[in-house]
């Protein structure tokens, strides 16, 4: 795979903000995408029932600074609120998605998205990108026909077990050979860039440009087991990091002026209002 089909923040930023508007609900998908990538979010937390509405989004003064904080229900802890704050001067996206939250005041903003829609509008959007997904390991399900028997033993209370081998190789003792799970090993791979991929890319960026924490990270997602919770690819010496292949100059500019606020404004909980 080559360098220019893994993105950098800038890049997927860039792709954002040259969206089509004057396509059929175009500004609506761009404020969605710059939301979810600003905020962390998973679909789910911005269309359905957890939605939020225009209201949700508001301005405020933290630490002497200008920011936009927009409440959230987090979908793993069932609609538990969170707040999100954006620093308004140190972000392009704040006032317009402030903007487009303003003026739907008790609506959802977001009410017009679908999951289906949404995917097939960030795969136009993404096109051409790809996103690691590092080694895992999954259970997977054999029958009958998958399987080998190499042997069979009548056990001391009269019953049959027998040792089955599973196309790896692995072999072991079962009294029930008919339907048997196993676990493989699923090598890092590459996948074309999703949503799912904007928001494991946002939280790269927290995680490794403005040096977020586990618990920063635990307040900013609302999940109780932070990084545990969330898979974010890793970096090895044969790729680039999303973030390093920015250029440098910018990356101390948005460091410098913004990693302390980041990290005190976008951990703030709730109730702290």
């Amino acid at each position: 795979m080559s360098d220019e089909n893994f993105p950098t923040v800038k890049d997927i930023r860039q792709r954002i903000d040259d969206m089509d508007t004057a396509r059929k609900n175009g500004i609506l998908y761009r404020n969605a995408l710059r939301f979810i990538y600003l905020t962390a979010s998973v679909v789910s937390e911005i269309t359905g029932k957890r939605a939020p509405i225009g209201r949700d989004a508001y301005r405020t003064n933290i630490f002497g600074e200008s920011a936009v904080l927009f409440k959230i229900k987090t979908a793993k802890r069932k609609g538990q609120t969170r707040s999100v704050a954006i620093p308004w001067d140190y972000d392009a996206w704040a006032e317009p998605l402030y903007n487009w939250f303003s003026i739907h005041e008790d609506s959802p903003p977001f009410s017009a998205l679908t999951m289906r829609s949404f995917q097939r509008e960030a795969g136009i959007v993404f096109k051409g990108f790809m996103w690691p997904i590092d080694e895992y390991q999954k259970a997977v399900k054999f029958n009958i026909n998958d399987i080998v028997i190499i042997d069979e033993r009548i056990n001391g209370n009269g019953s049959t077990s027998y040792l089955i081998e599973f196309p790896s190789r692995e072999r072991r003792w079962t009294d029930d050979p008919s339907a048997q799970t196993t676990t493989i090993v699923q090598e890092r791979h590459w996948r074309p860039f999703t949503l799912q991929s904007l928001r494991q890319l946002r939280l790269w960026e927290l995680l490794n440009v403005y040096n977020f924490s586990d618990d920063q990270i635990r307040s900013y997602t609302g999940l109780l087991g932070g990084l545990h919770d969330i898979r974010i690819p890793s970096t090895t010496s044969d790729d680039h990091s999303p973030s390093t292949q920015n250029n440098e100059k910018e990356i101390d500019i948005l460091t410098a002026s913004a990693s302390y606020y980041f990290k005190n404004l976008l951990t703030r909980r709730s109730d702290q209002r």
